[in-house]
């Protein structure tokens, strides 16, 4: 008589064991390649932005002859009534290059593009209300995963080295009310920063890294406010310290960075070559020495250039190449490049 024998099926506890620890250790080992396979894509779409915004911007100054304002001349509560916080950012005198002439066409920009004036009167949050709430892709930072909605820009132009609030005059590119042009830029554009990326605010995020932080050092010492930095670093590093005290007990906290890419504000479309980087001395995304609480998200003395990519941030020149600047980056370099006429010797060849 033959014997039948039935064949096993499935595994044991220790092969399935086995077979688990063999599967994670494969995720573990392919999930940071994948990645950063998906940060090099974003980070080539930023670059891609912001090479954007550097056809636009010489686009402005071939039909011009200068570059755009960092902040126009518009009224705020009504005719004659201007505000040093309160015009159109250069970015929105670019939008016909970065093809939404259509935003640009539809914008009043002899009204203030969206705060009202005094008793809540003004036009300009009237008018001007669907053009501000439109998100334009090409300002928006893939991989700032709170770009959207509220937060409506991740590109800053530079006003450089100089921590006076709201400049008419800059060591940068931008300034309130005034255009420079390539003349200028006797460092050479090529050696200038036009723009760089900063991490936009997150609502309700409180005393954290995303924050617009605003502190103030009302005790300040003059020193602090200058058209160079670079002539007082230690000044500008005391002060840096004492805003980071205020920051790490949680003192009036803004959120806001990277608002609105219409107004042509400190914190929402213009930014400081002072402190290097993603600065691991300063973790917080602005800075103001005295002044009214309520007006520090406005206009701040520094304001940083950061980024959510690994080690750096990408930043458009003047001549539009797009750089990508380590955090380490030495003061003195970063400094230079933000200068449009410092006249440093070696150039920015650091970057």
């Amino acid at each position: 008589m033959q014997r039948i024998t039935q064949s096993r099926c499935g595994f044991t506890v220790i092969e399935l064991l086995v077979v688990i620890a063999i599967i994670g250790l494969l995720t573990a080992l392919l999930l940071p390649a994948v990645q950063a396979a998906r940060e090099a894509s974003r980070r080539a779409q930023c670059i891609n932005n912001l090479k954007q915004l550097g056809l636009a911007m010489h686009g402005y100054h071939a039909a011009m002859n200068v570059f755009p304002p960092g902040m126009t001349k518009a009224p705020f509560g009504g005719p004659g009534d201007y505000r040093a916080w309160n015009g159109w950012s250069a970015i929105s005198q670019m939008l016909p290059g970065l093809e939404r002439a259509d935003l640009f066409n539809a914008a009043n920009f002899s009204w203030n593009p969206d705060q009202a004036g005094p008793n809540n009167t003004g036009l300009g949050p009237v008018v001007n209300r669907t053009v501000v709430a439109t998100l334009v892709g090409t300002l928006l930072c893939p991989s700032d995963p709170f770009t959207g909605a509220s937060r409506m820009c991740s590109y800053h132009a530079s006003l450089g080295t100089t921590t006076i609030r709201n400049p008419k005059e800059t060591t940068g590119l931008f300034a309130r009310y005034t255009c420079y042009s390539m003349a200028h830029c006797t460092d050479g554009a090529s050696n200038t920063i036009a723009f760089s990326e900063a991490i936009v605010g997150r609502l309700g995020a409180g005393n954290s890294y995303r924050g617009n932080v605003v502190v103030a050092v009302l005790d300040a010492s003059p020193s602090v406010i200058l058209y160079d930095a670079s002539t007082n670093p230690s000044a500008i590093s005391q002060g840096i310290e004492n805003c980071v005290k205020a920051f790490q007990v949680g003192a009036n906290i803004r959120d806001d960075r990277g608002a609105i890419w219409a107004a042509g504000r400190v914190g929402y479309t213009l930014f400081h070559t002072v402190t290097t980087p993603n600065d691991s001395r300063m973790p917080l995304n602005g800075c103001r020495f005295g002044g009214m609480p309520s007006y520090w998200s406005n206009s701040q003395n520094i304001t940083p250039a950061t980024s959510a990519h690994p080690g750096g941030v990408n930043v458009l020149m003047g001549d539009g190449n797009v750089q990508f600047v380590k955090n380490g980056i030495a003061p003195p370099v970063w400094w230079g490049a933000g200068t449009k006429a410092g006249g440093e010797v070696s150039g920015n060849a650091g970057l």
